[in-house]
């Protein structure tokens, strides 16, 4: 015979059981999603709202999160780790367009530099905890006053960013431009060394000679100028800073 007392038990603990993981994963989604500029100005209830569709997914070096052609119908955020998000020109090339780190955006439909076309890409650069969350439902907070604000300096800022790299890429000569970058790229990803402040995030030359504006084989040169200088130093395929004072000397021009 039945107990039906020991069934409805049963599955009203397997129910609370699930209502917990489910609480859980929100919380983490909560956390994760805080740590994201674009959403730190949100309510509690706005941004549980937002974690209850979000998702989080851990991916490898050299992982392609959003591929050519892919729709950008998520806002993906970085929470750990470094990537880069690259257009590919008619000819096949690749073409570095930013970098991102924790705590960035990409992806994002509609928003000015950021947004992701049919032809841009993000690559992982090291291994990463990425999430996304539904370009509908983040819709849904756009009349929240403090997101619009935080939404027009993030636009402002990538705005300027932009225009810093046109400035990488037109002012100066190559040595100068690529020591403006390495300077920059120590900035916004540090790692201090006892030899000094290591560039975190594993970029190849072609990747550096986008950001420069120059060829690879040029920068390859340029760089194997500034190790023979002892400025830069590469440390398993990282680079290094070793003296600042003359890569930021040559950076003015």
């Amino acid at each position: 015979m039945l107990d039906f007392a020991k069934i409805h038990s049963s599955s009203a603990q397997s129910k609370n059981a699930r209502t917990t993981q489910d609480d859980i994963r929100d919380d983490i989604a909560c956390a994760s999603l805080r740590q994201i500029y674009l959403f730190r100005a949100l309510p509690h209830a706005e941004l549980r709202h937002l974690a209850a569709s979000a998702r989080l997914k851990k991916v490898e070096s050299r992982a392609t999160l959003v591929a050519v052609g892919d729709a950008p119908e998520y806002f993906h955020f970085l929470v750990q780790g470094a990537g880069k998000v690259s257009r590919l020109e008619v000819s096949g090339k690749e073409s570095l367009r930013f970098l991102v780190k924790p705590g960035d955006i990409f992806g994002a439909p509609g928003f000015g530099p950021q947004t992701i076309d049919d032809t841009t890409m993000f690559v992982a650069l090291k291994p990463s905890t990425v999430g996304r969350v539904l370009a509908r439902d983040v819709e849904g907070v756009l009349g929240n006053t403090k997101y619009l604000t935080t939404l027009g300096q993030i636009v402002s800022q990538r705005l300027r960013q932009v225009e810093e790299r046109l400035d990488d890429m037109t002012m100066g000569t190559v040595p100068c431009r690529t020591a403006r970058v390495l300077l920059r790229l120590c900035e916004e990803f540090p790692r201090a060394m006892h030899c000094g402040a290591k560039v975190d995030v594993l970029l190849t030359q072609q990747d550096l000679a986008s950001i420069v504006g120059a060829t690879r084989e040029i920068v390859n040169i340029t760089l194997r100028t500034f190790r023979r200088d002892k400025w830069l130093g590469i440390h398993k395929r990282y680079m290094c800073i070793h003296q600042r004072d003359g890569l930021s000397e040559l950076a003015i021009c």
